[in-house]
């Protein structure tokens, strides 16, 4: 069982577990080994240091140091809790869980989420909403992005930036945040239902794979604009429709989010088809937040409406 404590007066929240041995090896049944925890957000000036000393006592060892009923969710009948079951974990990860994948620090990054993983009633109602609201749509591309970044300049506790001051390498960076923190739960609603804001990468190999043919684009190309703007989209969709509310409160402390290009690319210049193919679905997302009028950068390219 992973235990999670929510502490509203410091806006955190501490995710524990304790472990005892089974009595498998040289160590006897019951013994306690050790407590895993953290704050989200520790700050020592606020009471709440990362480490704890832990002091064990009144406990038993041996075949009777425990009974059917020490496996029953702990605390108010489980409302502290959440299990941990496998096919939980093999739905966050996308495969089954082994021993060797305790010395991958890839797993780790993703494993540092998993407190985060159910979707709460919000996000899934936001998910399952074919259209954004009229507090969030505009009459042209330009417009209706404008719009949208006022809303995340607004929001608390959140640093951000114009998509064209990231390197390559914070781009990546933060774009791997995001995708270890999303929500599988999310991305099942969205591809049952056809939503172009289902995720492209079923996988963080085949996100790696795009990234290193990102970056192998000439700086200066027309290509690496659409490469680069495409992501900046693609990673504000993922903050917005992929993450559960306390992911998204989780990532603040790990990254700046790149603000959303105000620009939407025509066809001309590409280099490559697949290059302007591939910026069209990761802008498909915000091409639903243009309602009309003023046209999508007076293309009218309105097809991407889902």
């Amino acid at each position: 069982w992973s235990c999670r404590v929510d502490y509203d007066a410091a806006n955190q929240s501490i995710t524990f577990q304790n472990w005892h041995s089974l009595g498998l090896g040289s160590l006897p049944k019951g013994l306690p080994l050790r407590v895993t925890g953290g704050n989200s957000a520790p700050n020592p000036t606020r009471g709440s240091p990362r480490l704890n000393s832990v002091w064990y006592h009144n406990f038993t060892t041996g075949e009777g140091a425990t009974k059917p009923s020490d496996f029953d969710p702990p605390g108010l009948g489980g409302k502290l809790c959440i299990p941990v079951g496998a096919e939980e974990v093999r739905s966050f990860f996308g495969h089954a869980v082994e021993e060797g994948h305790a010395l991958s620090s890839a797993f780790h990054r993703r494993a540092h989420f998993l407190p985060h993983a159910r979707a709460e009633v919000a996000d899934l109602r936001r998910a399952r909403r074919p259209k954004p609201s009229e507090a969030f749509t505009g009459r042209a591309f330009e417009h209706a992005m404008r719009k949208l970044n006022a809303q995340l300049l607004r929001e608390r506790g959140f640093r951000t930036k114009p998509c064209a001051d990231f390197s390559t390498t914070e781009l990546h960076d933060a774009q791997r945040i995001l995708f270890d923190a999303r929500a599988p739960e999310l991305d099942v609603i969205y591809r049952e239902r056809g939503d172009s804001r289902g995720i492209a990468h079923s996988t963080a190999e085949a996100l790696e794979a795009e990234q290193r043919r990102r970056a192998a684009l000439h700086p200066e190309s027309h290509d690496a604009v659409l490469a680069r703007d495409g992501a900046c989209h693609e990673m504000v969709m993922w903050y917005v429709h992929h993450l559960s509310a306390t992911a998204r409160d989780a990532v603040k402390e790990l990254l700046v989010l790149p603000l959303l290009p105000e620009v939407h690319h025509e066809q001309a210049g590409a280099s490559a088809p697949e290059h302007h193919r591939r910026y069209k679905e990761q802008v498909s997302c915000a091409i639903c937040h243009v309602t009309g009028g003023g046209g999508v950068g007076d293309a009218g390219d309105v097809s991407l409406v889902v």
